[in-house]
Order: C-alpha cells, then sequence, then structure tokens
C-alpha cells in the first residue's frame, strides 16, 4: 500500500503500531514520525492510542507526542 500511496498518514500509523507489536521500536518510530509528518493531527491520536504500549516509554515517542495527557482541543 506505501509504495503505491506514499502520502497515505494512516498506512504509516498503521505499520507504526504493527511495528511496534513485533518489537521493532527503530521502524516503528519512523513510520509514525512520517504519519505525523504527513497529517500533524495523528500526534494527538498517537499519545491515546494504547496500541502504542510497547514503545510508549521510548524517549523518542515521547518527543513525538509530547508526554501528557491528549489533547482535546489544539
Amino acid at each position: 500500500i506505501l509504495s503505491r500511496h506514499p502520502q497515505d498518514s494512516q498506512a504509516w500509523y498503521v505499520l507504526a503500531i504493527i511495528r511496534g507489536a513485533q518489537g521493532a521500536a527503530d521502524e516503528a518510530l519512523a513510520a509514525l514520525d512520517r504519519a505525523i509528518q504527513i497529517t500533524p493531527d495523528l500526534r494527538n491520536q498517537a499519545r491515546a492510542d494504547q496500541r502504542f504500549g510497547p514503545i510508549r516509554g521510548h524517549p523518542r515517542f515521547q518527543q513525538m507526542v509530547g508526554g501528557g495527557q491528549p489533547l482535546l482541543f489544539q
């Protein structure tokens, strides 16, 4: 999908979840970073998404999404 639609932020986001669950933190973080670059509002979604549990404590994840509670208004 990503080779045909490299600007599909949801595809990058899902890839980040999958790679995180597989223990590939660097790949997960790179995919999440790409998703957020395309659609910045995904930062808030990722902050609240429990599926990022495996990488939530990673400093790079915290830097990307911010360490606080999900923002309701931006």
